[in-house]
């Protein structure tokens, strides 16, 4: 609203249906519309023929993830939203994975790198 420059935004939100579970749709497409988000993945693991959960949708978008986050000044950052008991565990090894096949680094140096961006704040989760 105020006009800043902001750098690239995602936001992967994860949910069962979204006719009941997709509390904050609304306000999320009008940030999406905004270019407040760059892009917005939803994933609802309960419509369609495969369950298809947040951590699919990052893997997708590995490439633009790993760009995003690495390029050099980057000020991207990631937004996670969902379930805490498996999806925050099985996103945490997509960027994992993102890291070690994108950068083509170790997986320890993937563990520092997320560390780093959560610890910068360019990592965030909303995790129930």
């Amino acid at each position: 609203e105020r006009g800043d420059l902001l750098g690239p935004a995602l936001l992967f939100f994860g949910c069962r249906n979204s006719t009941e579970d997709y509390i904050y749709a609304d306000e999320l497409e009008e940030f999406r519309a905004s270019g407040a988000l760059t892009q917005l993945r939803v994933a609802f693991s309960r419509e369609g023929p495969q369950k298809v959960y947040v951590q699919h949708l990052l893997e997708e978008s590995g490439a633009e993830v790993w760009k995003m986050m690495s390029a050099k000044g980057s000020r991207g950052h990631i937004y996670v939203c969902g379930d805490a008991k498996q999806m925050a565990r099985d996103v945490n090894k997509a960027l994992l994975d993102i890291i070690q096949k994108h950068g083509k680094l170790s997986e320890v140096v993937a563990e520092n790198m997320i560390k780093s961006w959560s610890e910068n704040g360019r990592y965030s989760r909303d995790v129930w």
